[in-house]
């Protein structure tokens, strides 16, 4: 199992508010910090390539020429979509491999990208699978690297599978596995973002800031996924009793707007999704 189900969103081309942010970081950031050369980009469940979407008006058409684009996902049909748009958006030779989430080192491992990115992927992830994938993206980072994890805070229509998480959630349950890296000052590692879409929430991890080899990353894998199981254990069920009193009180007082509607609606099934998973746990 890939851990990963698709929502409806990817079956639009439109840039998102969470991929602009991500295209943001590779202009501002990744591109500026290696002005020269090829710079290897790693997507991480991309989908149809969404992200993609407006990548020349954001970063510039020659910019694009020197990126190398990979990307995985566990849905072959997607992955044959990827490659054709990536292609139409100017990336030369892209390699979109079709493999699950829980496959993404052994199939990746090797790749070394200056920039990973797992954008809206972390709400359709099976709870188990988050710290793995997102080690896992560290794992696939050049020594001066960054992983840009952005997701967003309701989806709409609510899915069956998916659990949205809060910036606060996020940085409660990755704990273990921030606490690894140098603190930058006293900032806030998970940000939170007032979109027009959503309260989206993202998170930049430096490979640099990261005082481990590859190997000792590896060696602490296991031990630091295991930590953050058991915080996501403590917090799935906070979440799952907010969920039942926003929902004694909507029986109360029924929603009248189209935005208590979708609260409602994804709380039913954000419940039975962390229902599922903390009985299959037990």
């Amino acid at each position: 199992m890939s851990g990963v189900h698709h929502g409806e969103a990817i079956r639009e081309r439109r840039i998102l508010a969470s991929h602009r942010v991500a295209l943001d970081v590779l202009r501002l950031v990744v591109l500026e910090r290696f002005p020269e050369g090829a710079v290897t980009w790693l997507d991480v469940g991309c989908g149809r390539g969404q992200i993609l979407y407006g990548t020349k008006g954001v970063v510039g058409e020659q910019e694009v020429a020197r990126i190398r684009y990979f990307g995985c996902d566990g849905d072959r049909n997607y992955c044959r979509e990827a490659t054709e748009f990536a292609t139409q958006q100017g990336f030369v030779e892209p390699q979109i491999v079709p493999c699950g989430i829980d496959q993404l080192r052994a199939q990746l491992g090797h790749v070394q990208a200056q920039f990973v990115t797992i954008a809206n992927v972390v709400h359709e992830l099976e709870p188990s699978l988050l710290a793995a994938t997102i080690f896992d993206g560290l794992a696939c980072l050049s020594g001066n690297g960054v992983l840009h994890v952005h997701d967003i805070r309701s989806v709409d229509p609510a899915e069956l599978g998916s659990v949205c998480w809060t910036a606060d959630e996020i940085e409660v349950v990755l704990a273990p596995l921030l606490s690894l890296f140098k603190r930058p000052g006293a900032q806030r590692r998970v940000q939170e973002w007032g979109l027009e879409e959503a309260r989206d929430w993202c998170l930049d991890l430096w490979r640099d800031r990261l005082p481990l080899t590859d190997d000792q990353l590896a060696a602490q894998r296991d031990e630091t996924v295991g930590q953050v199981e058991e915080a996501i254990r403590t917090v799935l069920p906070a979440k799952r009793n907010a969920h039942h009193r926003a929902l004694k009180t909507y029986l109360q007082y029924p929603p009248q707007t189209d935005e208590s509607r979708r609260e409602v609606s994804q709380a039913v099934h954000e419940c039975w999704t962390i229902s599922a998973w903390l009985e299959g746990v037990q």
